[in-house]
């Protein structure tokens, strides 16, 4: 006579049983959910959060490409960064990009004053081959047949030698180029490219800087 309750009995303990599985496993795939997402958010770059700290790492910048400028005898070494600027009437981005650091000498004035949100078409020849090429070579001013870029760079400033080096994230992404600018007609060594490339991770390590340094 107690069969049908023992049974009815046993079959709820099997319920909550397997509920009480399912709300544990619901739980832990949350966490991990929450973990996955913790861990892509803090390895995104983190902005500085003053203006004392844009100053601090600028500053780092200025080193390092002072540095590579005396390591391979440059006369002018400049970073460029994509962002965007504004919008077309069908609704697409514009792609730019602005001269954020120089070294100083090599031109009468800094060319940060004429590379300030140019629009990346007005180059697009230059900047097609340093992006999938990686590196873009001009070694006089006949060879470039971007005819802006001679015009604009070369020829304005009296660089002979022109070397453009493709800027990516740790992820691929474009983030901008490296210019290397010569007054004589220059060929890099072997050497010289690896000193560059070697210092090109750094770079992005300093404009992804995630130190939060306090006011």
């Amino acid at each position: 006579m107690n069969t049908l309750p023992q049974i009815l009995t046993i079959l709820l303990i099997i319920i909550l049983l397997i509920a009480g599985v399912s709300v544990v496993y619901l739980l832990i795939s949350v966490k991990k959910i929450i973990d996955k997402f913790h861990l892509e958010s803090v390895s995104l770059p983190f902005e500085p959060s003053s203006i004392k700290d844009d100053a601090v790492y600028n500053v780092q910048i200025d080193r390092l490409i002072s540095k590579l400028k005396y390591d391979v005898n440059a006369d002018k070494i400049f970073l460029c960064r994509f962002h965007n600027g504004g919008r077309f009437s069908n609704g697409f981005t514009m792609k730019k990009f602005t001269m954020t650091n120089e070294t100083h000498g090599g031109t009468a004035n800094p060319l940060r004053d004429q590379w300030r949100d140019v629009i990346n078409s007005h180059y697009a020849e230059v900047l097609m081959q340093t992006l999938i090429l990686g590196m873009y070579v001009a070694s006089a001013p006949d060879e470039c047949m971007d005819l802006n870029f001679r015009t604009d760079m070369m020829l304005r400033y009296k660089f002979n030698s022109v070397y453009l080096f493709a800027l990516k994230q740790f992820d691929g992404k474009e983030e901008g180029f490296l210019g290397l600018c010569f007054k004589e007609a220059k060929i890099l060594s072997e050497s010289q490219k690896d000193t560059i490339e070697l210092a090109l991770p750094n770079l992005i390590g300093l404009i992804n800087m995630k130190k939060n340094c306090k006011d």
